[in-house]
C-alpha cells in the first residue's frame, strides 16, 4: 500500500540570520547571535503549505478464527515514510534548514521500517469424564497475549553549534573523511554511535548528514502483555469473572533514543528508557455478573 501527500503544513523563518564577513576578505566569522534580514525583529514565523509527504508499505497478515480452543493473528509490516517537517498546528519553531525547503526532506519522524504484531487466546478444555470439581477448577481457563516487536523511533544527528548563520533550526555534523553512512551499534548503551563519524562543518555549512538520516532509529521494542482469566457459574443468575493482566510481562526494558549532539561529551551514551513502554505493570480484578 502507499499514500502521497501534498500541500502539507509547515512553519517556517521568514526572518533568517545573516553571516558577519570581515571589510576586506570574504572570510566570516563565528558568532552567537548574527544580525537578521530585518533587524527590527527576531525570529518571524509563517504558516506555508508547500512540504509533502509519502509512505510505501508492504503488509502481510494471519488469522486463525477460533476453533478447538485457539484463535490467533498475525501482521507484519514492512514500511519507509518520508516527509520534510514533523511541526503540527502550533508555531513550535523553523525547519530544521530554514532556508531550503527541499533540504529537510528525510525519514519522518513516525517512520517506523518494521512492525510484527502478534496475539492469542487459548481456552483450556473442560474434560467430560473427570468430575464437577475438577472440571471447574480446570476447565475454560482463558490464557491471551499480544507480542510487539518493532523498530525504534528516527532521530536527527546534531553538531550542537552555530555553522549555517540562519541563527534558526539546528544545525547537522559533517561526515568524517572516508565516512558515508551513521554506524549505529545497537544493544551498545554507552556507544550507541560512533563519534568518530561526525566533524563539525565548515562555517556557512549547514553540515551534510541530512535529517534523520537512513539506518538511523533508537532501540527497537520488544514487549508481551500478558492475561488470564474465567468465568465462574454458580447458577444461571450468577457469574463470577477473575482477571490478571500483565503489561510488559517479562520487564523487559525499552530504551530512548541516544544523546545526539555530537558536542557533548556523553554523545552516543542511552541513559534513560522510553516512557511509552513503562517496567512491568500488573493488575488483578474480579466482577460479580447477577
Amino acid at each position: 500500500m502507499g499514500s502521497e501527500s501534498d500541500h502539507q503544513s509547515y512553519f517556517n523563518d521568514a526572518n533568517l540570520g545573516l553571516p558577519i564577513c570581515g571589510p576586506v576578505s570574504a572570510t566570516c566569522a563565528q558568532v552567537t547571535s548574527n544580525p537578521r534580514v530585518n533587524p527590527n525583529f527576531t525570529q518571524v514565523l509563517n504558516s506555508y503549505s508547500g512540504a509533502t509527504a509519502n509512505y510505501n508499505a508492504a503488509q502481510v497478515s494471519v488469522t486463525r478464527r477460533f476453533a478447538d480452543g485457539l484463535q490467533f493473528a498475525a501482521n507484519y509490516t514492512w514500511s519507509h515514510n518520508i516527509d520534510i517537517a514533523n511541526t503540527g498546528n502550533d508555531f513550535s519553531g523553523a525547519l530544521d534548514d530554514p532556508g531550503c525547503l527541499r533540504c529537510n526532506r528525510g525519514n519522518s519522524y513516525i517512520n517506523t521500517p518494521q512492525v510484527f504484531v502478534a496475539n492469542f487466546v487459548y481456552e483450556t478444555p473442560t474434560i467430560a469424564s473427570w468430575n464437577a470439581v475438577a472440571r471447574e477448577a480446570t476447565g475454560g481457563w482463558q490464557i491471551s497475549g499480544i507480542y510487539r516487536a518493532q523498530s525504534g523511533p528516527a532521530f536527527t544527528i546534531i553538531c550542537g553549534c552555530t555553522s549555517s548563520w540562519q541563527d534558526d533550526g539546528q544545525d547537522y555534523p559533517d561526515f568524517a573523511t572516508s565516512v558515508h553512512r551513521v554506524h549505529v551499534q545497537h544493544g551498545n548503551l554507552t556507544n550507541y554511535l560512533v563519534a568518530s563519524d561526525f566533524v563539525n562543518p565548515q562555517q556557512g555549512s549547514h553540515g551534510d548528514i541530512g535529517r534523520n538520516p537512513p539506518g538511523v532509529s533508537g532501540p527497537g521494542i520488544n514487549t508481551w502483555d500478558l492475561g488470564l482469566s474465567k468465568n465462574f457459574r454458580y447458577t444461571e443468575r450468577y457469574r463470577f469473572q477473575f482477571r490478571w493482566e500483565m503489561f510488559n510481562a517479562f520487564n523487559r526494558p525499552t530504551f530512548a533514543s541516544p544523546n545526539n549532539n555530537t558536542s557533548s561529551s556523553t554523545f552516543g551514551l542511552i541513559n534513560s528508557t522510553n516512557n511509552n513502554f513503562p517496567a512491568r505493570v500488573m493488575q488483578v480484578a474480579g466482577k460479580l455478573y447477577f
